[in-house]
Formats: C-alpha cells, structure tokens, sequence
C-alpha cells in the first residue's frame, strides 16, 4: 500500500514477518486463498467433475485450475484470450483444454473441450451482460464514491482504509 519504491520508512508495528511456511516468500503473494476458498466454499467440487475457469490464465484463474484439479477434478477447461496463454495454460498449468477468444463460437470450442457437460464454472472475468441488465433494472446496488481530483487520491486512500465508504472508491482525473 505505499506504491512502487525500492525502500519505504514504516513503523514496525506494521511490519510482519512472511516466515518460512512457502517454499518462495512471494508465493505470499499468489491469488490461491481467492481460487482454494470459491472452490471449496462457493461452490464445492466433487470428485470426477469438470470445471469451467473463465479468465484461466490470470493470477486467480493460473490458480484456480490447478486447486481444482488437486481438489479431486477429472477434467478442467479453461478460457484465455491468447493462443500462447491456451498452450501455457495446458503445459504448464495442468488445463486439460483451454477455449480462446478468436473468433470460433464459444459453444462449439466448449462442446469440444467437455463433451460431457461441464459440472463448475468459475467465473473469473464476471458476466458483464447480465450486471449491466441488473443495475438498469435497480435489482443490483453498486456502492461506490466518487472523489473528484488525483491530488485528493492519498486521502481517498486513507478514508478507503479506515472504512469512511461503503463499496469502491474511484478517485476522477
């Protein structure tokens, strides 16, 4: 939270060591708590099921195939908009089959990908369709605040982290 530097002064108090538990100190910083907790919590996978990961190669979604397969998967599908992610995705993040976003309808590369239906979907990316038909229709609340200004950026930060708002904080430019 103190942006990009290479040294920062801060109060100790504030300071906590990662100790040695992860085999890499910025594992620390991989998004598999995010990925492990909606696969076991949101939506429990069973054994032998196939699950959909939208977004697969991000840093939830890189995680979230992986979890899911060592959570007892038999098949895992992902989507990607990249070829090379698609083959990064399967070589080196244990995909089973990845969807890309060329041009090929969806629904042929999924029936491809999982003829067998598809038991989870984790949707990482978000059907934005679907939201924007909730918030026209005032089914969906989006708290947010405005504050008007890059100079007053550090004390939306600082009303952000002290809980001032409810929901995101967008500071205007």
């Amino acid at each position: 939270m103190l942006g990009w530097r290479e040294y920062a002064v801060v109060p100790a108090t504030e300071c906590h060591p990662v100790g040695d538990a992860l085999p890499d100190p910025v594992a620390h910083l991989a998004q598999g708590m995010t990925a492990y907790g909606a696969l076991t919590t949101a939506v429990p996978i069973g054994p032998g099921e196939t699950v959909f990961v939208s977004g697969g190669a991000g840093s939830v979604g890189s995680m979230a195939g992986q979890i899911a397969r060592l959570l007892g998967a038999r098949r895992v599908v992902g989507s990607t908009g990249s070829s090379w992610k698609a083959d990064q995705m399967v070589t080196r993040l244990g995909y089973d089959a990845v969807v890309v976003r060329d041009g090929t309808p969806l629904a042929e590369q999924l029936a491809k990908a999982a003829p067998d239906g598809i038991d989870v979907c984790f949707d990482n990316v978000g059907w934005t369709e679907r939201f924007a038909g909730w918030l026209r229709a005032g089914t969906i609340a989006f708290p947010h605040v405005r504050v008007e200004g890059i100079e007053q950026a550090p004390r939306a930060l600082h009303d952000a982290l002290t809980g001032r708002y409810v929901g995101t904080v967008v500071v205007s430019v």
